[in-house]
């Protein structure tokens, strides 16, 4: 069943006490018809779940010590017609991200956005429409290291409505008091595949750079036969102390066949922000004989990036091959920038990969010291065409079981 459902994203830089409150109404049509008769003939009107629009509001993190805890404050209004609940989610990125939790209205996040109110009689009850706060709570592990002094996060704040009217969770009764939970967030995303390791884990990365690659990536079934592709998140790892801009490009393929992929289904291009590797950058003093030589993380700067599919309205099937690729790896903000590793099969946790034990590669074309033999993926021949190759560890080569940590969400 279909649900009336708007959804949209929020991004802070951050976590402080800063509110921002949302202007600019969308819509979003869904049954609830009322009729009139004019003789034969009969008009009929949809009743509206409609979310105003959010500025993007910033918050700014400021000597955060371990243990430390706070809270930011934003605001969305509901313009609907319909009795909706309202939600809100949140996720983190960035440096500091691994060592911070978060609360949204004192709720632990889960699977599902955290329901912050509902409106009842929609926009009736405010010519402008209802206004909704979400509480985000954040705390800063006491078990943080020196390694995150100084370090900031990014959080990704997003506000759902959905029906009431039935959807109610434990009912099948039309409700429209909105007085229960829903069944569904029919509009929350859902996730495809997944074989990205929960911070503030690390396993291990795959420099461009070193190995001379250009491209790299795996073929995979996704959950549920596939589906609406909304962005795909890649974790990576700077350990360098340079921080910059870098373009990077995600395709994502049809299944080919001879170890090939077959056509191109979508690609995003974009300019991502680099961070500094934090403590002077792994290989630092600090890290290897200073106060965080007991870290095997210390001067890795762990971070994500996320490629939006959204505007494409991109459908996957099944099985895709995915690639990630370095438009120019000898300037990986000196070097630095790696792809995150994590292992098959136990960090896939939804999907599956389709041939465990190989993933697809390909060198950069024009690296000044292009060398086609074995290398550091594979103990097999890697050329500049993308390909399947296999993992087997040979030797010094090889680099089963690691594939990249990715992540699609619908």
């Amino acid at each position: 069943m279909n649900l009336f459902t708007k959804r949209f994203g929020l991004v802070l830089a951050g976590v402080v006490g800063v509110g921002a409150i949302a202007a600019l109404a969308i819509g979003a049509s869904f049954a609830l018809f009322s009729a009139t008769s004019a003789g034969a003939s009969q008009t009929f009107t949809a009743g509206t779940v409609s979310l105003n629009s959010p500025t993007t509001g910033t918050c700014t993190v400021g000597n955060l010590e371990p243990g430390d805890t706070g809270n930011c404050n934003f605001t969305v209004m509901y313009g609907g017609s319909l009795p909706a609940y309202i939600g809100a989610e949140a996720t983190a990125n960035g440096v500091l991200a691994p060592e911070l939790s978060f609360t949204i209205d004192g709720t632990a996040l889960g699977s599902n956005p955290v329901l912050i109110g509902n409106s009842v009689a929609g926009s009736t009850l405010d010519p402008n429409g209802e206004t909704f706060t979400a509480v985000v709570g954040y705390a800063l592990s006491a078990a943080a290291d020196n390694s995150y002094q100084a370090q900031s996060a990014v959080v990704t704040v997003t506000f759902y409505a959905v029906q009431c009217s039935n959807n109610e969770y434990g009912s099948s009764a039309r409700n429209e008091t909105c007085s229960g939970t829903p069944a569904t967030w029919a509009n929350a995303p859902g996730v495809l595949y997944n074989s990205r390791i929960d911070y503030p884990a690390y396993t291990a990365s795959m420099a461009y750079y070193a190995t001379q690659l250009g491209e790299l990536g795996n073929e995979v079934n996704l959950a549920n036969g596939g589906g609406y592709l909304n962005n795909v998140v890649v974790d990576m790892a700077n350990f360098d102390t340079t921080a910059g801009t870098m373009n990077i490009t995600f395709n994502i393929y049809n299944p080919g066949s001879g170890g090939l992929p077959g056509s191109l289904i979508a690609s995003d291009t974009q300019l991502f922000s680099i961070p500094a590797a934090p403590n002077g950058g792994y290989g630092s003093p600090y890290c290897t004989t200073g106060p965080g030589a007991g870290n095997p993380y210390c001067g890795i700067g762990n971070f994500s990036i996320t490629f939006d599919f959204a505007s494409q309205n991109v459908t996957l099937p099944g099985t895709v091959i995915y690639g990630i690729q370095y438009d120019d790896p000898q300037n990986a903000v000196d070097g630095g920038v790696n792809v995150q590793l994590s292992t098959e099969p136990t960090h896939v946790s939804v999907g599956s990969d389709t041939n465990q034990g190989y993933v697809f590669a390909a060198l950069f074309p024009s690296f000044a010291y292009n060398d086609v033999g074995p290398g550091e993926v594979t103990a097999n021949t890697v050329t500049t065409t993308f390909a399947q190759v296999s993992t087997a560890v040979s030797g010094n080569y090889g680099m089963y079981p690691y594939i990249p940590a990715v992540q699609f969400n619908s």
